[in-house]
């Protein structure tokens, strides 16, 4: 079994559509998306619309919730290019998604997908530090103390948990549970401008993850965030073509 996972398109359309003609080439049983779909792009609906077409099960992101809370300006800017169909999509989406291999047992066998950990879309756990930090005391130069990863897991049980938010690639086993993250299909962050996102594949006793880069007009992309009327749209459009944080 084979299971393509994209996440945090973040509204970069280019991008998701580069990456889902990538997937076509790859033979995957399934497609799962980790979240983050909508926000801090110029096109929300779209990339929405695209993973809805396509029936890919979808997470909670925490961008997601931040749309539906309508906290700030983007928010808001992002919840007015919605439908209201859209909007319930992005309201059912859960918190987890488990996927049991073929003859494999549950939990122990399970991929289990979330946006950030098991506990809470907007936990911050740190497998690896970053390639690319801002400054020394970012948050993300230093792996997520132990005892603080074993809450964030919040007793999840799975073969392998999987989730994107922090934007690049990284793995570590807490308290002998695999875990690792995927990069950014429409924002990384690590340095690589190309989108990214991974391929599962069940062996037989594990869930194996194999990461993949993908090239698109990244150049477009940006233009087209720049010309449309999306706040903070300078600094999102420099990080991406950084691609990592940018502070302004």
């Amino acid at each position: 079994m084979r299971v393509a996972i994209i996440s945090d398109m973040h509204g970069n359309l280019h991008a998701l559509k580069a990456v889902l003609e990538d997937i076509e080439d790859q033979e995957v049983d399934q497609i799962l998306c980790g979240g983050d779909i909508v926000n801090k792009g110029p096109h929300p609906a779209e990339c929405l619309q695209l993973i809805r077409e396509l029936d890919i099960p979808s997470v909670m992101g925490n961008t997601d919730q931040d749309v539906l809370n309508e906290d700030e300006e983007i928010d808001r800017w992002v919840h007015s290019k919605l439908s209201a169909d859209g909007l319930d999509f992005l309201r059912a989406m859960p918190q987890h998604f488990r996927l049991t291999p073929p003859n494999g047992r549950s939990p122990e066998d399970d991929l289990l997908l979330v946006h950030s950990t098991p506990r809470d879309c907007y936990d911050l756990l740190v497998c690896e530090p970053h390639p690319k930090p801002i400054s020394p005391d970012d948050g993300m130069t230093i792996p997520t103390p132990e005892a603080e990863a074993i809450a964030m897991l919040d007793g999840a049980v799975a073969n392998l948990i999987v989730y994107g938010h922090i934007h690049y690639s990284s793995f570590r086993v807490i308290k002998d549970q695999m875990v690792t993250s995927i990069g950014a299909v429409g924002l990384p962050l690590d340095g690589d401008q190309r989108a990214a996102y991974g391929i599962a594949e069940w062996n037989g006793m594990n869930w194996e993850l194999q990461h993949y880069r993908v090239e698109y007009d990244v150049d477009q992309a940006i233009q087209a965030m720049l010309e449309s009327d999306m706040p903070t749209k300078e600094r999102v459009a420099a990080m991406l073509k950084a691609a990592q944080w940018v502070r302004f």
